[in-house]
C-alpha cells in the first residue's frame, strides 16, 4: 500500500517515483477498466481488513453495542454490490465457491442482517424505535425519541466471521494478482510492439 499525503494545498499528493530493493522506479497512472477494477478489489481488500482489525479489537476488549455491528455488517455488505466509483465487487459464485457451509451460511446471516435490519429497519426483533411524549404535570414540554437494538453476536459467531474473512482475503489475494499480472503483461506487449 502506498501511503498519500496532502500538501499545504490540501490536494493529495501522489508519488511520481517508488524505491524498491534500493532502486527507484518510475510511476505511471493506469485508466484502464481492468486498472479500475483492481483499485476496486484492493479498496474490498482494505475494508476486509478494516472489519478484521475491528473484530479482533472487538474480541479483545468487548462492548455490546449494536453500532459496533451495525458497522461491520454495513461494510461487509458493501463488498458484494457495485457501486459508485469501485468497479469491482465480490461475488458469491466466484468468491464463494468450495468455502465450507458454515461460512456459506454465516454469509447468508450477514447479508441477511444487513438487507432486513440495518438497511431496511423497521420494527423488527432487531431494533426497535420510539417517540414518547414529556409531560410536566399535565402539560406536554417535549419530545422524546430513542431506539433500542437488541442484536449483537457472541465470540464463536466473530470467530466464524474471522474465519470467513480469511477465506475471502485468499480469494481476493488471487484476483489481485491475476489482475496485477494481466496490466503488467498487457503494458510490456504495448512496449514490444
Amino acid at each position: 500500500m502506498v501511503n498519500l499525503f496532502l500538501n499545504a494545498d490540501d490536494k493529495v499528493h501522489v508519488p511520481q517515483t517508488v524505491e524498491i530493493n534500493g532502486k527507484s522506479h518510475r510511476l505511471i497512472s493506469l485508466k484502464s477498466r481492468i486498472a479500475k477494477q483492481l483499485k476496486g478489489f484492493c479498496a474490498i481488500q482494505n475494508d476486509l481488513l478494516q472489519i478484521k482489525r475491528s473484530i479482533e479489537s472487538h474480541i479483545k476488549n468487548p462492548s455490546h453495542h449494536f453500532e459496533h455491528l451495525r458497522s461491520l455488517t454495513i461494510t461487509y455488505r458493501k463488498l458484494w454490490k457495485e457501486a459508485g466509483s469501485r468497479f469491482a465487487k465480490l461475488e458469491e459464485k466466484r468468491d464463494l465457491k468450495q468455502a465450507p457451509e458454515d461460512l456459506l451460511n454465516f454469509h447468508s446471516e450477514l447479508i441477511q442482517l444487513g438487507d432486513k435490519y440495518i438497511a431496511h429497519p423497521d420494527e423488527t426483533d432487531y431494533e426497535q424505535s420510539f417517540i414518547q411524549l414529556i409531560l410536566d404535570e399535565e402539560k406536554a414540554v417535549g419530545i422524546f425519541n430513542g431506539t433500542l437494538s437488541f442484536h449483537n453476536f457472541d465470540f464463536i459467531k466473530y470467530r466464524v466471521w474471522l474465519e470467513l474473512i480469511g477465506f475471502l482475503e485468499e480469494k481476493l489475494r488471487l484476483l489481485i494478482l491475476n489482475k496485477s499480472n494481466c496490466i503488467i503483461g498487457e503494458y510490456n506487449k504495448l512496449l514490444k510492439s
